[in-house]
Order: structure tokens, then C-alpha cells, then sequence
């Protein structure tokens, strides 16, 4: 039963790193050798800890990490 598992996560996993690369481009397009995603924070966060994330910038690399995890109703309830 064990071995089952861990081939299962196995191939979870590299089944994930398909998906990794999974950008739909169209063709000819020409993109750039390294590519960067840049978010702009007044100041360096002082911890990634949770549990020591008590500044805004800290707060807001935490709500960026988690953002697609959930979603909100109107009412701002986390569905």
C-alpha cells in the first residue's frame, strides 16, 4: 500500500511540471530569454513568516501568495 501512494504523489508530481508549461502562445510569437513577473513594495518585507508578517508590505506578499487559492461573494465571505 505504501509503495502505491508514493508512486501515485510520483507521478503527481511530474504530471505538474507539465502543466508548468502549459502557456498558451500563439506561434511566431517572440518572447523575451528571461521573464520576470515585478511587484512594486514601498518597503522590504521584513519576514515571509506568517506568523511574523505583521507590516503591509508583509501582509500584502502574503495576500499575493494566497490570492487564487479563494474567492470572495459580494459580501466579502470567502466562498
Amino acid at each position: 500500500m505504501r509503495h502505491s501512494v508514493s508512486v501515485t504523489c510520483c507521478e503527481m508530481l511530474v504530471s505538474s511540471f507539465y502543466l508548468a508549461y502549459a502557456a498558451d502562445v500563439p506561434g511566431g510569437t517572440v518572447l523575451a530569454e528571461k521573464q520576470e513577473l515585478v511587484r512594486h513594495i514601498k518597503d522590504e518585507p521584513a519576514s515571509l513568516d506568517p506568523a511574523k508578517a505583521v507590516g503591509l508590505p508583509e501582509i500584502q506578499v502574503s495576500r499575493d501568495l494566497v490570492e487564487g487559492l479563494g474567492t470572495r461573494k459580494e459580501n466579502r465571505d470567502i466562498i
